[in-house]
């Protein structure tokens, strides 16, 4: 997944006959298997073929992972109204975000071309048994918005399958908390204070506790390009095939799972501040922090009514 993870959960509850690096093997593999199902910069990878494919007639068979981000990519992509869009694939090549390497950006009559095929429809996928066929041979997926987010979960399910209640997982600042830490208090997590310089100026904006939940933050501060002295966020919107230009710099959202978090802050994030906290506030399963910058690039900092205040110290 291109990025560092971390696994902490509390040790008293390790029941199983195994030592710790047979779990440790265990997360491992899995990990794996996730890469080869869903990575776009491995060749051989589920998704990759399926991208690669021009056969419309072709059934390709698909994993579990596969399957469980699919349908849950379904769900999102409805719900909001595009804004998440799985089939976003050659846009995020264009722009020089995915596998390939383009040597310049997109002109209007390439991401306008681009936007025919940028179509989650196309993809059919049928259950039994479980494989996928596309109905736009150009049609490429991408699923780098909510994959981490699955892989948390799947790491976290894990856990639980060897009798691990108190733990928390995170893969590339996406997690998911149970339990409780050992010392009893909850699990506590630092959003990070957007920085032009992430390397040199990476600090805290804010500690939360975080019980039971799942937490991902999407932003335009880390992974961008620049053209002409702009940056280009890699956050495409779907609806127009350009990087998503608004005042947010990044989106925390709360959600059951990691998974569905995920996905939904690159949702928020191409909606912009205030459609975004407006979507948040109508829902009862989701929770988001906002920050952006006004009209003088001051930060700004907006959340739903159920997102968490800073923990006391």
């Amino acid at each position: 997944m291109g990025t560092t993870y971390q696994v902490t959960y509390v040790s008293a509850e390790w029941r199983a006959t195994a030592p710790r690096q047979q779990l440790a093997k265990a997360i491992e593999d899995l990990l794996v298997e996730i890469n080869q199902s869903m990575s776009t910069f491995i060749e051989s990878s589920t998704i990759s073929q399926i991208n690669a494919a021009t056969d419309l007639e072709k059934w390709h068979p698909v994993d579990r992972h596969f399957q469980a981000v699919l349908q849950r990519s379904r769900e999102v992509y409805e719900d909001t109204n595009h804004a998440f869009n799985p089939a976003v694939g050659p846009l995020v090549n264009a722009w020089g975000f995915g596998p390939e390497n383009p040597e310049a950006f997109p002109d209007e009559a390439a991401v306008h071309a681009l936007l025919a095929v940028v179509n989650f429809d196309s993809f059919e996928f049928r259950e039994s048994p479980p494989s996928v066929r596309k109905h736009i041979a150009e049609a490429k997926l991408d699923f780098s918005a909510i994959a981490k987010g699955y892989g948390v979960d799947a790491i976290g399910t894990l856990l639980e399958e060897h009798g691990i209640q108190n733990y928390l997982v995170e893969i590339g600042g996406e997690v998911r908390s149970r339990g409780r830490h050992a010392n009893g208090h909850p699990w506590r997590i630092g959003i990070e204070k957007p920085a032009e310089n992430v390397v040199a100026d990476r600090t805290i904006q804010m500690v939360i506790e975080l019980e039971n939940s799942g937490l991902a933050t999407s932003g335009t501060y880390r992974n961008y390009e620049m053209k002409d002295g702009k940056r280009i966020a890699h956050i495409i919107d779907p609806a127009t095939g350009y990087p998503a230009q608004n005042s947010l710099l990044s989106v925390s959202v709360m959600a059951g799972d990691t998974m569905t978090a995920d996905a939904y802050a690159t949702a928020l994030m191409v909606m912009g501040l205030d459609e975004g906290l407006r979507f948040v506030e109508a829902r009862k399963d989701l929770n988001a922090y906002f920050i952006a910058t006004d009209e003088s690039k001051k930060l700004v900092e907006k959340r739903s009514a159920g997102f968490p205040s800073a923990a006391n110290e």
